[in-house]
């Protein structure tokens, strides 16, 4: 009997498992003077989860959660913008004159930071969220 038990619960965990359903979000992502943004990710965050999608080159994203694409979990996220920074490496001539490394911001800091971030999204079903960025 013991047995039978178990298994019962092991099966609706299971099912339980397969029961919540990622929901397509994706979007593009522009400068305010219309230009679409081209480099870097758009990351969806709560307290808790984490989700992301790459930047294409004509500015659109599709996001994903434990696979690339595959959507988000509803619920209300925070949205910011990662790898925005130019980053640009010098060669040094020598061993004394070490390769250099700069980076420069392309995107306003405040859209860049989980904690500053003016951005949010709720997601309830599938999902369209453009996202307008203004520039450094």
């Amino acid at each position: 009997m013991k047995k039978y038990v178990f298994s019962l619960v092991l099966l609706a965990v299971v099912l339980c498992l397969g029961c919540s359903k990622n929901l397509k979000v994706s979007g593009k992502v522009t400068f305010s003077d219309g230009s679409p943004v081209t480099f870097g990710t758009v990351a969806f965050v709560t307290d808790t989860f984490y989700g992301s999608g790459a930047i294409s080159s004509d500015g659109t994203y599709v996001m994903g959660s434990t696979k690339e694409r595959d959507g988000l979990p509803p619920g209300t996220y925070k949205v910011y913008i990662e790898n925005s920074e130019e980053i640009t490496t010098v060669p040094g001539a020598t061993e004394k004159d070490p390769p250099k490394t700069t980076s420069k911001e392309r995107i306003a800091k405040k859209f860049t930071r989980p904690t500053e971030t003016p951005l949010s999204c709720e997601v309830k079903g599938a999902t369209v969220y453009n996202i307008t960025v203004e520039k450094p």
